[in-house]
């Protein structure tokens, strides 16, 4: 049988580790004895607790287990930086040791961590590995149970391969109320991943209020009930950023935005295409009209409101999808282009042009996805930043034309589900390089990263971790561990090690779905069966 108990338990594997062979106990009191003066830090150690000890604790020996070698008893963390900016490329690495104390005050046995890290960022990293390492033994009868480090002394040096490690979810097909939001952002965090890119608004809904214009969501919403309040939002951005996470907005535009357009006093910035485009079956199609200035003066107050709750210096703003037919039937939109020599490719640049005029007077840069690049690359400012879903071509081409791009066209885990064909199996998410392997070094320093997206024609807020996760968790390791290709069978350490951060993620209160591999998993072990071993909190 697989030896478990000798398992590296850290999820994504570490950038360099060494271990040992020794086994320390773990208790409840375990001090943190020194911290810079940070409030994020204080708050990460007590969420940190609630990983490490999910069931109660008792000290009584494990009956069948050997004798620990000694105990845990202090953490310390020393960050060299008091900056607590939150940013793409900032950095994210850290070291965590587990060695014997060497402290004036030490008991006999006892152990002590340290973490060190450039940033509170990195620290935070650190945590996160330090509850990797603690696992619990098997529960007793009275229910309480012990907590072990395996194979310690532990000495380890990470960091990211890549700055952008992020998730999409889509707010906008199904509401998702904060509660689930949140779980997304736990998950990521617990995963080292940074960033939750949220389409938060499209066709079918726009629930995200304005207090510029009230009647967006007070009529583009699906019900008074399904709507982010500013102080939702506040809430969200402020969870995230404490466990590390940036939150990027999405508004897509100039299409996707039909539900805009129910706002009676906006009506007339939108391109009435419905003899085209019947609106029951097609509203998708419904499209701002670029030619109407009134738009860029509405997207000016309206982007200048959401760039003070979405504090990230980065905006999405979509700009997929634009059917030009829309435009084109529209005889003020015809004559605005022959009197401007425009064919309909370079409306839209012209369009694109102008909001990113827009977002840059609020101190943003744009996020797009990539038919901005592909229809608009000669109207783009040198920081454009292009997301890719239509093929890793789209991504090459991008970043040897200078713009950097974020990969998600392997990583679209509705396939199988409503998107139709094969699904997106985890496997194939680990296996899969996102930096082309024919691009010069600078070329790939460039490709910033890559973002899993889960979009919401057929997700809501009880069954969106589990179609997430445990796939993301697959990515989270490709993205922060892996450079280059994973060829050959996966190995019994990836599958055995992601049983184990899914354990993690159950107990978190996340409700991932297993994964499986017929030659390799012991499905009569109990590590592997999790879910019948949760602590009341998640169960």
């Amino acid at each position: 049988s697989f030896d478990v108990p000798s398992l590296v338990t850290i999820w994504p594997l570490p950038r360099s580790f060494t271990n040992g062979s020794s086994t320390l106990n773990v208790a409840p009191s375990l001090r943190l004895v020194q911290a810079p003066e940070s409030e994020l830090l204080a708050r990460a150690w007590k969420r940190a607790l609630t990983r490490m000890f999910p069931w109660p604790y008792d000290d009584e020996p494990q009956p069948g287990f050997p004798k620990t070698d000694g105990q845990l008893a202090t953490v310390a963390i020393a960050v060299a930086s008091k900056e607590e900016d939150l940013r793409l490329g900032v950095n994210e690495s850290y070291t965590l040791s587990i060695t014997p104390s060497g402290s004036n005050d030490a008991a006999p046995g006892d152990w002590a961590c340290m973490i060190t890290a450039p940033t509170v960022w990195g620290a935070l990293h650190g945590l996160t590995t330090l509850t990797q390492v603690i696992e619990p033994l098997p529960q007793r009868e009275d229910g309480g149970r012990s907590y072990v480090i395996r194979a310690a002394p532990w000495y380890v040096a990470d960091e990211p391969v890549l700055p952008y490690r992020g998730l999409m979810i889509d707010s906008s097909r199904h509401f998702l109320p904060v509660s689930a939001i949140l779980r997304q952002v736990d998950a990521l965090s617990m995963n080292k991943m940074n960033v939750l890119h949220w389409h938060s608004t499209d066709a079918e809904s726009m629930p995200v209020s304005s207090e510029n214009y009230p009647n967006l969501a007070a009529k583009g919403a699906f019900s008074p009930r399904a709507v982010f309040t500013h102080d939702d939002i506040r809430a969200i951005v402020a969870y995230a950023r404490d466990r590390g996470v940036r939150v990027i907005a999405e508004f897509d535009m100039p299409g996707h935005n039909y539900a805009w357009s129910i706002d009676p006093n906006l009506t007339s910035l939108f391109v009435n295409c419905s003899d085209l485009y019947p609106i029951a079956q097609q509203y998708w199609v419904a499209s701002f009209d670029p030619t109407n200035e009134d738009v860029y003066s509405f997207l000016d107050t309206f982007l200048g409101e959401m760039v003070k709750l979405f504090p990230d210096p980065v905006m999405h703003l979509g700009g997929d999808e634009v059917q030009y037919a829309c435009w084109n039937q529209s005889k003020s939109i015809r004559d605005y282009m022959q009197k401007h020599n425009l064919n309909l490719t370079e409306l839209y640049g012209l369009f694109e042009k102008r909001v990113h005029a827009i977002m840059a007077s609020h101190g943003k840069t744009v996020q797009s996805w990539d038919e901005v690049f592909t229809s608009a690359r000669n109207v783009l400012p040198s920081d454009a930043i292009v997301q890719v879903w239509r093929g890793v071509e789209t991504l090459t081409a991008a970043v040897q034309s200078g713009f950097r791009a974020v990969l998600s066209a392997p990583y679209y885990l509705n396939g199988g589900f409503d998107m139709g064909g094969p699904q997106v199996m985890w496997n194939d998410i680990y296996a899969n390089d996102p930096i082309p392997h024919n691009l010069t070094k600078e070329e790939e320093e460039r490709v910033l990263g890559a973002e899993a997206c889960i979009w919401g024609e057929e997700v809501n807020q009880f069954n969106i971790d589990g179609r997430v996760w445990f796939r993301a968790s697959m990515l989270a390791e490709r993205v922060w561990s892996l450079k280059g290709n994973y060829t050959g069978k996966m190995g019994k350490d990836v599958l055995a090690r992601s049983i184990k951060q899914m354990c993690r993620l159950l107990r978190a209160g996340i409700k991932a779905t297993p994964i499986d591999d017929r030659d390799d998993f012991f499905r009569r072990d109990l590590w592997a069966q999790c879910e019948v071993d949760l602590p009341p909190s998640a169960a």
